[in-house]
C-alpha cells in the first residue's frame, strides 16, 4: 500500500509542475502529509486549495481537522462551522464541532453539534456512547439509557456501558452485571 500512496503522490506532483492550481492534488498531497502526522505541511497545502476556491468542502473540513489534532481547538471549529454552515449535510464536519467542544469539556456546546450530527444520521457507537455520557452528566437520565442502550446495538462490548446502566436501572443491574461479565 505504501508503494501506491507514494506512487499517487508522484503522480499528484507531477500534475502540480503543469497545474499548479488542481484542486485534487493539493488536496491529496495535503491528505498524505496529513496521514504522515505532517500537520503543519498539510496545512501549507489546504490553505492552497482554499486560496483557490474558498469555499471547498475538503479543504474547510480538512483544515478543521488539522487543528483538530494539533488541539488548536478554537481554530477546529472556526473551520468546521464554516464547512457546516455552508454545507449543512456534512455530518463529518457537524461531529468534529461535537469532538473540539467536547475535547474542552464544554459538554453542552458539543451536546448541541453531537445532536445536529445525531439527526442527520451519525451513529457510530463512540458517538452514541459520547451522547449518552453527556446526557448522564447533565443528570438526563431518561436521555442517557437510551443512547447508552443505543450505543450496545452499535457495538455490543462496551462493558462500562453495561456497568453504567446497571447503576442507572438497578431493577436489571444482575442482567447489566452478567452482559458486562461476558465480555471482560
Amino acid at each position: 500500500e505504501q508503494s501506491a500512496d507514494l506512487l499517487q503522490e508522484t503522480a499528484d506532483r507531477e500534475t502540480l509542475q503543469t497545474n499548479p492550481s488542481d484542486i485534487n492534488a493539493l488536496t491529496n498531497i495535503g491528505n498524505q502529509l496529513y496521514a504522515q502526522n505532517q500537520f503543519d505541511s498539510a496545512l501549507i497545502y489546504y490553505n492552497k486549495v482554499l486560496a483557490i476556491d474558498p469555499q471547498n468542502s475538503s479543504g474547510m473540513f480538512n483544515k478543521s481537522l488539522v487543528y483538530y489534532q494539533k488541539q488548536d481547538y478554537a481554530n477546529s471549529i472556526e473551520w468546521s462551522k464554516k464547512c457546516a454552515n455552508l454545507y449543512p449535510d456534512n455530518i463529518d464536519a457537524i461531529v468534529l464541532t461535537g469532538d473540539s467542544y467536547y475535547a474542552q469539556e464544554r459538554f453542552s456546546e458539543a451536546l448541541t453539534w453531537y445532536r445536529q450530527g445525531y439527526d442527520k444520521g451519525a451513529r457510530s457507537a463512540e458517538l452514541l456512547n459520547i451522547l449518552a455520557y453527556v446526557y448522564d452528566q447533565q443528570n438526563r437520565k431518561t436521555e442517557a439509557i437510551q443512547f447508552y442502550k443505543e450505543t450496545l446495538q452499535q457495538d455490543s462490548s462496551f462493558v462500562k456501558v453495561y456497568e453504567r446502566l446497571a447503576e442507572l436501572e438497578p431493577t436489571r443491574a444482575a442482567w447489566y452485571k452478567n452482559k458486562a461479565a461476558q465480555w471482560k
